[in-house]
């Protein structure tokens, strides 16, 4: 794009259309303005469904206003699939009549006196779909994190519980408290990494954890490529190097986030919505090592953190997630003297797409 101004936009349609060319459903994709590359942009990839008695889509690319833009690799083809498909049993006994069926979705299917079910032409996408296995007289049972292989079949068996769903109960409170809020202090040109200088309280958030694989190989895969883009004379400066790890994440990893139609497979959209609670009911839960959101490219802002974290401790700089969701990291003075920073990847993400913004929230 380029001299786009309000209320000036550019934008995608998709037009979809049946068998006597009438048109079936028009998706407007959202509008776009400014002077910056689409990857800037929020959100720059996009994706639809095909309504089930469409045969025929096309793409309309728009331009109102003043200014230039450039629709470039076009690409229209069928959405890769896969199937699932599994066993419900009860106490070794197949169980038939249930319903299986992936949350937020109309992909179900219903077993048969074997108890088996077969759900077909599922969209492959981020494996974080939930499948819900329920029956009058059973208790509901939900699995998780569930992977769908293209052309091929993911299987999830369940085992259901006589019984009735208990009634739900959700508390709320709030409360209120005064917080200095402080602006993370700048990072000292001359600071360095130098494990020998790290105070004894600091050396633990050196470790690798259950939670902050930074022993992973793919995280020391990663580490070592963000080493090789800083000359060999400057990689004991901590501040280059910490900042390599921020823009390497920025670039690269996808912040999780809420789509206008709910995309049920978002991290986000489950933990927030309170619908996907029945089968992570924390963060915690829900939340992928850093070695498993790089294979992804993809996380919620506590995935962030967790994965900021993780590169820095393999780049031997000690760090540790906090509360708001960003990665604290210890700057160390060649005096002797320290302090800690932090860096926030998740709105770095956002900053960056938006208007290439390399620093905001580092």
């Amino acid at each position: 794009m380029q001299g786009v101004r309000p209320p000036g936009f550019c934008n995608l349609q998709v037009v979809f259309r049946d068998d006597t060319n009438n048109v079936i459903e028009i998706i407007n994709l959202p509008k776009h303005h400014s002077t910056i590359p689409w990857i800037y942009d929020f959100p720059h990839e996009y994706t639809v469904s095909t309504p089930s008695n469409a045969v025929k889509a096309e793409v309309n690319l728009y331009i109102n206003g003043r200014g230039k833009v450039w629709f470039d690799d076009i690409f229209f083809g069928p959405t890769p699939t896969g199937t699932i498909s599994g066993t419900v049993t009860g106490k070794s006994i197949p169980i038939q009549g249930v319903r299986v069926f992936l949350w937020g979705t109309d992909y179900e299917a219903y077993t048969d006196s074997q108890g088996k079910y077969t759900i077909l032409n599922v969209p492959v996408a981020s494996p974080r779909y939930l499948l819900i296995a329920t029956k009058n007289g059973y208790m509901d049972k939900p699995e998780g994190d569930i992977h769908v292989i293209e052309d091929g079949t993911t299987v999830v068996d369940f085992v259901l519980t006589p019984g009735e769903n208990k009634p739900e109960l959700r508390v709320k409170f709030a409360s209120l408290r005064e917080t200095e809020h402080l602006k993370p202090f700048n990072v000292s040109l001359n600071a360095v990494i130098d494990p020998d200088l790290y105070p004894p309280e600091v050396q633990p958030y050196l470790l690798p954890s259950e939670y902050i694989d930074s022993d992973d190989p793919v995280v020391i895969q990663v580490a070592n490529q963000i080493l090789s883009t800083i000359p060999p004379q400057n990689r004991t400066n901590l501040s280059q190097v910490a900042h390599a790890a921020y823009l390497w994440i920025i670039q690269n990893i996808e912040y999780d986030t809420i789509y206008p139609d709910h995309d049920v497979t978002s991290g986000r959209y489950q933990t927030v919505s309170g619908e996907g609670w029945c089968w992570g009911h924390n963060f915690t839960e829900w939340a992928y090592k850093p070695s498993e959101i790089l294979l992804q490219k993809r996380g919620i802002c506590v995935e962030h953190s967790r994965l900021a974290t993780a590169i820095l401790r393999a780049l031997e700089i000690p760090a540790r997630p906090v509360k708001t969701y960003s990665a604290q990291f210890w700057v160390q003075l060649p005096s002797g003297d320290g302090y800690w920073s932090a860096m926030a990847t998740s709105s770095g993400r956002s900053a960056y797409r938006q208007n290439g913004d390399k620093w905001k929230h580092f």
